[in-house]
């Protein structure tokens, strides 16, 4: 008998979920079925397709009419229709938003451009170039067909690890002109992070090596400091500088290898590299590990020309140009 009824009450539990899977079938059946085209208007299936799309697969090359025809309803609707709007001037546009600027004329020495990143301008008449900039740079993103008489024009100034596309010669060779930090560029700003050479000659952050030896034995500061928050780059630098601290002492301020604390005001990296304390706190040091996440030829930054105007020794990974 008590096998009997453990047998009913499974096979009546079974029923139930059987029951209870079919009427949840039945429910969204019927409440597709209610579902008509005007719920869904095409401009908002389009944006959600592309935004969702890209964002969570940026390799899936989607269907170039159906990308044009949402960026330029977004941007319509950012901006406004270019209906009523005729410059007579070169129009150069930012096809990645890098300006924000919707539309301005400017000048340089006797010539006049007009600057947008409204890409409802494409097909305009004027339109002469379009520029790129290089961390937002991608294949499935482009104003393609291209046309002849359109010029295409790259800004790289951040680090390579941003987007590797951009430090392979097959998509340099898209653009017409490049400034980057590559000195090979038409327009390099491989030494952009060197104010000048009066900035970098400057002692007014020069410490002696008597007074670095005091603020070791005083304020127990290491003779090496590093900051760094972007952690595991592909420069593998944190590996390097784990194998130092075995051997030297070393003050890590940022949040990777952190061991040391930033004071106010200069704590928040962002804020406070360019402060004046922060300038103070490396030149009372012998050594600054400067290390770049990445290393890529002509890669150089602030990391290493900071360190050298206030006094300390930079040590440097990153440019092979360096010596």
């Amino acid at each position: 008998m008590r096998l009997e009824r453990l047998f009913c009450k499974r096979r009546f539990f079974k029923c139930f979920a059987v029951f209870i899977l079919l009427f949840m079938a039945w429910m969204f059946i019927s409440f597709m079925m209610t579902i008509n085209d005007e719920d869904f208007p095409d401009d908002v299936v389009y944006d959600i397709f592309i935004d969702e799309t890209q964002d969570d697969h940026p390799h899936v090359p989607l269907d170039q009419e159906i990308m044009e025809e949402a960026a330029r309803k977004k941007s319509e609707k950012r901006y406004g229709s270019v209906e009523n709007v005729d410059p007579p001037d070169p129009i150069i546009l930012w096809w990645t938003e890098f300006t924000l600027e919707p539309g301005k004329s400017r000048s340089c020495k006797d010539k006049r451009c007009f600057f947008t990143n409204n890409r409802a301008f494409k097909s305009h008449k004027n339109l002469r170039a379009f520029m790129f900039y290089g961390t937002d740079f991608s294949p499935n993103d482009l104003p393609l067909p291209r046309q002849k008489h359109h010029e295409w024009a790259l800004l790289h100034e951040e680090s390579p690890k941003n987007n590797y596309l951009v430090c392979h010669e097959e998509a340099l060779n898209l653009f017409n002109h490049t400034s980057t930090f590559r000195r090979e560029s038409d327009f390099p700003i491989t030494t952009q992070h060197l104010h000048s050479l009066k900035w970098l000659e400057s002692d007014v952050y020069t410490k002696t090596i008597s007074q670095k030896n005091r603020y070791q034995q005083q304020d127990g500061l290491a003779p090496v400091m590093f900051v760094q928050s972007d952690c595991d780059p592909p420069s593998d630098r944190d590996t390097f500088v784990k194998l130092l601290m075995k051997h030297v002492k070393v003050d890590s301020y940022g949040s990777c290898l952190h061991n040391k604390h930033l004071s106010h005001p200069i704590e928040k990296p962002l804020e406070g590299m360019a402060h004046k304390d922060f300038y103070e706190l490396i030149s009372r040091y012998k050594f600054a590990l400067s290390m770049e996440n990445a290393v890529c030829k002509d890669y150089i930054t602030e990391k290493f020309w900071r360190p050298l105007m206030v006094g300390t020794v930079p040590i440097a990974f990153g440019s092979p140009a360096l010596h």
